[in-house]
């Protein structure tokens, strides 16, 4: 068993069982957690006419095999934990006046109305504070397809789970690295996330789809490398007033964070790598960067860490035309 401490963090979680389900482009991930401690832990891979790009295509079918699995493991479906990982996500920060209530919503619509490139009633949007200074306030704003965001409450209904919350991949992952200042790259087979966490929060979150020719070593990296220099230049060029720097360090996780890639990656990049510190216990034989969206789920219920966005989509508001 292996048991991943800190000195920095400490886990403060009332002791219960959760059940922590990963929704990825191609398949679906459950990892079930007692009093800090792995239980149980396994994936299902979901054919392309059923789950594509993070969206289910078919409740019906995936709520069949996620319940094979569960049952196999025999997951609890009593406090899940439930993250999206969807391409077309809106993120956005907005500064705007000190508002609360009903006048922060209203402005919340009216920002997304002026900024957003699809229709306001096609989406689901959830809000939260993360910045007061003076009489503004910074304000991070999150729209959800709703299309996808039913069919994942189809799936989950048709498997008989009420989600304790619906959480947002790359929030979660911000959770497991203890630096308030770092890139995480998470590498599966068919995507590449790249998050810039700053002050605790993602301040940049992108996800590229990786085609059948890229998928081999040296390619996927080079097309990490350039996908991160990118991000850093984007990103260089709209703050040059906290920049980006090859001291920055990176963060990789992913179902190919187990394998050899970090060694390959080490030669190519500049920035230092860290490892991830979710305080978790966990079976030896359990590969961690696989299972790290699954970890950060459950630390949003570490008191330690309320200080980080705990975003729920299923209270995420429907606003109309």
């Amino acid at each position: 068993m292996h048991n991943e401490t800190s000195d920095v963090y400490t886990m403060n979680i009332l002791k219960k069982k959760y059940t922590t389900i990963d929704v990825e482009s191609n398949l679906i991930r459950v990892l079930d957690i007692h009093n800090a401690s792995v239980q149980h832990y396994g994936e299902v891979k979901i054919h392309p006419d059923y789950l594509a790009q993070g969206v289910i295509l078919n409740p019906e079918q995936v709520s069949s095999e996620l319940s094979t699995l569960m049952k196999h493991l025999n997951s609890s479906r009593q406090n899940v934990l439930v993250s999206m990982n969807c391409f077309r996500l809106i993120t956005r920060f907005v500064t705007m006046p000190l508002l609360q209530g009903g006048d922060l919503k209203e402005a919340v619509k009216w920002a997304l109305v002026h900024d957003i490139p699809v229709p306001l009633d096609t989406i689901n949007v959830w809000w939260n504070v993360v910045e007061k200074n003076g009489n503004e306030q910074k304000v991070l704003i999150i729209g959800v397809p709703r299309e996808a965001l039913a069919a994942l409450y189809t799936t989950l209904y048709y498997a008989g789970i009420t989600p304790r919350a619906i959480d947002i991949k790359a929030i979660a992952l911000t959770r497991v690295v203890k630096e308030q200042t770092a890139i995480i790259i998470d590498i599966e087979d068919e995507t590449t996330s790249m998050i810039f966490k700053s002050g605790g929060i993602p301040v940049v979150a992108q996800t590229i789809h990786v085609k059948p020719s890229n998928a081999e070593i040296e390619d996927r990296l080079s097309l990490i490398q350039d996908e991160l220099s990118r991000m850093v230049l984007y990103y260089n060029g709209t703050h040059p007033e906290k920049l980006i720097g090859t001291d920055t360090p990176v963060c990789l996780t992913g179902g190919l964070a187990d394998t050899n890639v970090e060694t390959h990656f080490i030669r190519i990049t500049q920035h230092p790598i860290i490892r991830t510190e979710a305080g978790l216990a966990f079976p030896d034989e359990l590969p961690p960067g696989t299972y790290m969206v699954n970890f950060g789920l459950y630390l949003r219920e570490d008191k330690e860490r309320r200080t980080l966005l705990y975003p729920d989509i299923s209270r995420a508001v429907r606003f109309r035309k």
